[in-house]
């Protein structure tokens, strides 16, 4: 398996609340699951040391809009995930960056985030973004709101953004059997190559992370461009 090409990775980590409601356990059960496969494919990608990034959609705005025991559940599950694992990412030389709208969470809860991004800060081997409480159109928002009056142009968004994600993602693996981008990266995946996965995330393995590389192994990746073409 070569991996050459493959430097960022995404995933839209999505099935968690389906997966518990298949066997008749509550949803909470479903999102205590799906950290393990977060663990192994921080694993995988840090025995694979040509991905440099790992970016994975834990948590979107329009997530909002279910029962708030679930939200506050899901920031606490992060929270406990972040302080069990902390000091392993900071051995292994992982850097962590927290993407999305943290306006609305809880003080305490934030600042402990922020003091575990703080802490990873200088790690260069994995950057790991965790986009919790995000939107594609929310971060173009705020790109553009950071830009002075003047004319925008396409390298502006781009330089705020990949400030904060690293270089566009190569492959987006989506798991729960959706074939939708649910408003994830909207900038970035302009040329990504997608992966649709009818598994949901708590039974994710690296078999299917596997599986989905081979398959991104033999995509021709063109960027709209002609092969071999001469004037």
């Amino acid at each position: 398996m070569t991996l050459a090409q493959l430097k960022h990775l995404a995933i839209i980590m999505d099935g968690n609340g389906r997966w518990a409601n298949a066997r008749g356990q509550a949803r909470q059960d479903g999102h205590e699951m799906g950290v393990d496969p977060v663990k192994q494919v921080i694993k995988y990608c840090l025995e694979h040391s040509q991905i440099n990034t790992l970016t994975l959609f834990a948590y979107s705005l329009e997530n909002l809009e279910r029962p708030k025991y679930e939200t506050i559940y899901i920031e606490q599950l992060l929270l406990r995930a972040l302080c069990a694992n902390i000091s392993q990412l900071c051995e292994k030389g992982v850097r962590l960056k927290i993407i999305g709208d943290l306006a609305g969470v809880a003080t305490n809860v934030k600042k402990q985030i922020l003091d575990y991004v703080d802490l990873t800060k200088a790690n260069t081997r994995l950057q790991l973004n965790i986009c919790f409480r995000y939107s594609g159109r929310w971060h173009i928002m705020n790109a553009m709101n950071s830009i002075t009056k003047r004319p925008v142009t396409e390298d502006d968004i781009k330089n705020y953004i990949n400030n904060d994600l690293g270089d566009d993602p190569d492959l987006l693996i989506r798991t729960g059997g959706e074939l939708r981008i649910s408003n994830f990266l909207l900038w970035n995946i302009a040329y990504t190559e997608l992966y649709f996965l009818d598994r949901y995330w708590p039974d994710f393995s690296v078999d299917d992370l596997k599986g989905a590389i081979e398959h991104f192994n033999q995509r021709q990746r063109r960027y709209g461009k002609v092969e071999n073409y001469v004037e």
